[in-house]
């Protein structure tokens, strides 16, 4: 990983919030899945509602051998929702059980994750004053003293963080005396050293 070194004018650190993988919306109507085929990520949840008709998602490996893993949401019923988050990449076949004859089939291509986080050390060089850290009108990190550095975090990259410095004891975004904006890039590791 390149080592990036950005210099600023206050203190600042980032947030390491997780993020939401995607959900993916499968409807099971009358002898079809829609859609019939999906592409998504390693980490995503498929949700089927069932809307009309006696059906079940049947993608177990003993119905699909070459399945990387099984989900199965039971006998052929009426009116459920069933959900299942994919955690191995593959190519996933399932059926309806009763209508597999018909047709009812689908797939699911599941695509490795992307990296979508980049590395942060800190380092509060400025010697006064004493500051809270902001990250998207969020409290972060409170009273960082000079010369304090963080260990590295593991923050978003790709999206925009916007990065606010308050005086130590702050209590809502309205304290904010200055802030910035970044997109880091993933798979980076970054150093901030804010002098001032």
């Amino acid at each position: 990983m390149t080592r990036n070194y950005l210099l600023l004018i206050f203190s600042l650190l980032l947030t390491s919030s997780l993020w939401a993988q995607t959900s993916h919306s499968v409807e099971v109507t009358s002898n079809q899945y829609t859609p019939e085929d999906l592409t998504i990520t390693v980490g995503d949840t498929v949700i089927w509602n069932n809307v009309q008709g006696s059906h079940n998602v049947d993608g177990r490996q003993s119905t699909y051998p070459d399945n990387p893993a099984s989900f199965y949401s039971g006998p052929a019923t009426t009116g459920w929702t069933f959900s299942h988050v994919f955690t191995e990449e593959g190519f996933y076949e399932y059926e309806c059980s009763p209508h597999v004859a018909l047709g009812m089939v689908g797939t699911i291509t599941v695509e490795p994750a992307q990296s979508n986080t980049a590395d942060l050390q800190i380092v509060h060089n400025s010697p006064s004053p004493t500051v809270d850290i902001w990250v998207n009108n969020e409290p972060f990190v409170t009273d960082v003293a000079f010369r304090t550095a963080t260990e590295y975090v593991t923050v978003p990259a790709g999206v925009n963080l916007n990065v606010g410095i308050a005086l130590a004891g702050s209590s809502s975004p309205d304290d904010i005396i200055a802030d910035f904006d970044f997109v880091l890039d993933p798979d980076e590791s970054y150093h901030i050293i804010a002098n001032g």
